[in-house]
């Protein structure tokens, strides 16, 4: 958020809703006086602070503030002044790294050779696993995420072999 975000605070024309909200207030000097009564005294200078709440309609139209940041509660009082008010923005998102396609190959059980990817020219099937012996365990995938387990591959090499 910059200076830029940051609007005068209307009191009698404002919008309901979570902002951020610029809170003015007077430094007040306590004392305790000869009588032992406590006596406060304006000191001249203005604490101001950023405090995020929700502004509702409250009596008589004039808006409710209800702080949301527990931490400066204490900013909003009777005797505070909101000057500013920013609307809050969620944050733009990380930027996320593109997805790779990961191919996880794993031995064959029957022969233990580890399958070569080559290209297919199969729009459905475009990279094709072989072993670098053709005649043995011939293995077509889709190239995505996946990892071909040692049973799925005897399997396959038991269903070639009947056939």
């Amino acid at each position: 958020m910059t200076a830029g975000d940051w609007k005068t605070f209307n009191y009698a024309d404002y919008e309901s809703g979570l902002f951020w909200l610029l809170v003015e207030s007077q430094e007040v000097d306590v004392d305790t006086g000869d009588d032992g009564r406590t006596v406060g005294r304006y000191t001249g200078e203005v604490t101001r602070a950023a405090v995020l709440a929700m502004v509702e309609e409250g009596d008589e139209g004039m808006p409710y503030f209800d702080p949301v940041d527990r931490e400066n509660a204490q900013r909003i009082d009777q005797d505070c002044t909101v000057t500013h008010f920013a609307k809050v923005v969620a944050p733009a998102l990380p930027a996320s790294e593109p997805k790779k396609s990961k191919l996880v190959i794993t031995p064959c059980r029957n022969c233990r050779q580890k399958p070569e990817i080559a290209r297919s020219g199969d729009e459905e099937y475009p990279f094709v696993l072989r072993h670098k012996s053709e005649n043995v365990c011939y293995h077509t995938y889709k190239l995505e995420t996946y990892q071909r387990t040692e049973a799925e591959c005897a399997k396959q090499w038991n269903e070639f072999n009947k056939g």
